[in-house]
């Protein structure tokens, strides 16, 4: 079972306003006189979730630049938590990633998962919007057999690293305005939790 794309109508995420935080790029101070570069947005819906932000913004750096990957994406984006934006924020284009539920994921009792989707985009008109949505209560149920007997440390690195890839898979339906998908890596319509959060060798080292 994996994720996939729904098309309804669009919602808005809300953000608070405090300082960027950019990993991709060099810090955007003085952004007015310069290049705006592009920007992940992640939004969280409690304070618990939001304390794992450190290890989502490192796992969507490796992901998204792993050059074995070549994702059709632009490499000056910024990543930023909702929390750290501050009043003015300019951004070339901004997607906004919002995380439904707890993501600090623990150990829970075993419950059938019914069908849907862990992530997803919508569509206006035929326009895919660029907002991605992840439901993580439902996420951690999707791995909990996968992070079973893990350490509190290790079972953030596992939600962390399968957040960042259901982002990319659905950043790419918004950067390729297609709701295709591929019978290979990270654009399959159908993910399992290994597809999810195991480290390719290069990585699981780091």
């Amino acid at each position: 079972m994996g994720f996939r794309r729904k098309a309804r109508g669009i919602g808005l995420l809300g953000a608070a306003a405090f300082a960027a935080l950019n990993l991709f790029a060099a810090p955007a101070d003085g952004q007015g006189g310069g290049e705006l570069h592009p920007a992940v947005v992640f939004s969280f819906d409690t304070p618990a979730s939001a304390g794992i932000w450190p290890s989502i913004a490192q796992a969507f750096a490796r992901e998204a630049l792993d050059p074995r990957q070549n994702y059709p994406l632009p490499a000056d984006t910024e990543l930023l938590p909702a929390f750290a934006l501050h009043p003015g924020s300019e951004f070339g284009r901004a997607i906004q990633v919002h995380l439904l539920g707890r993501c600090d994921v623990a150990e829970q009792a075993f419950r059938p998962l019914g069908p849907g989707p862990l992530g997803w985009v919508r569509s206006v008109s035929g326009e895919i919007q660029p907002f991605v949505y992840v439901d993580c209560a439902r996420l951690a149920q999707f791995l909990d057999a996968k992070v079973l007997g893990m350490d509190d440390e290790q079972r953030v690195a596992a939600m962390s690293t399968a957040i960042a890839r259901i982002t990319i898979h659905e950043w790419l339906h918004i950067t390729l305005q297609s709701a295709a998908h591929t019978d290979h890596g990270i654009r399959r319509a159908e993910l399992t939790p290994d597809d999810l959060v195991q480290l390719a060798p290069s990585s699981a080292g780091n």
